[in-house]
């Protein structure tokens, strides 16, 4: 059902989630759809969990971190699917929810999960500062960009590898900012764009998003991208 598939694990020391995040993709979606994860320079010993528990799964292992952007891309870049997707590997947007938007590829080139739709739900919340945060930054994102969507950083998004090979030439951005590059080309290229409202969990502990210094330099990043094409 879903052999046309590549799903990318982008994974920085994620020794002890993302197995349980694999193990639910892998029994929710089959065996047919092609699972790779990018190790991002781990140090915890992850490639080795991964490789003992899911030795079928394709491993990408870079020495030195290429920023959540870079380990996607690097991902993409590899994959054999028609249609590739990314999720985190802490299992915040789980198999079940993922599978809403892969229905959805059917009839739009890109297709993101949204926390902030109608008959979206987030459970458990995110710390008060994350939620201050994330809503701040997609308002600037549509004040500094003609980008119209309620969530442009929930970490589960699916295109068309169409797609990605169509703007690559244009993507610059490898750090937390990489979702609106990614979307902004896609955009300014004439693909659609379609939100989906999914369950998702927030996930103590891993990843290094510091709210502040990390919103501070996303929000650069995206002056930048503005200023290129203004």
């Amino acid at each position: 059902m879903y052999d046309d598939v590549s799903i990318i694990f982008p994974a920085l020391n994620e020794k002890e989630r993302i197995l349980p995040t694999l193990k639910d993709y892998i029994l929710t979606l089959g065996p047919s759809v092609e699972y790779i994860v990018v190790d991002n320079g781990s140090t915890d010993g992850t490639q080795e969990a991964v490789l003992a528990k899911f030795p079928h799964v394709i491993y990408v292992r870079n020495e030195f971190p290429l920023g959540k952007g870079g380990a996607v891309y690097a991902g993409f870049d590899v994959a054999k699917g028609l249609i590739v997707g990314f999720t985190d590997p802490d299992g915040a947007t789980s198999a079940k929810e993922f599978i809403k938007l892969l229905n959805k590829a059917k009839t739009s080139d890109v297709v993101i999960g949204s926390r902030w739709l109608p008959g979206s739900k987030i459970s458990p919340q995110q710390p008060f500062i994350r939620q201050i945060n994330s809503r701040a930054f997609n308002l600037a994102i549509k004040t500094l960009l003609p980008l119209s969507l309620s969530d442009t950083q929930c970490g589960a998004k699916v295109l068309k590898k169409s797609v990605y090979e169509n703007i690559k030439p244009y993507l610059t951005q490898k750090q937390f900012s990489f979702d609106v590059d990614l979307l902004y080309h896609a955009h300014r290229n004439g693909f659609t764009i379609t939100e989906v409202p999914i369950l998702w969990s927030h996930i103590e502990g891993g990843g290094t998003f510091k709210p502040f210094q990390s919103g501070f330099r996303a929000l650069w990043d995206i002056l930048n991208i503005r200023k290129q094409y203004s």
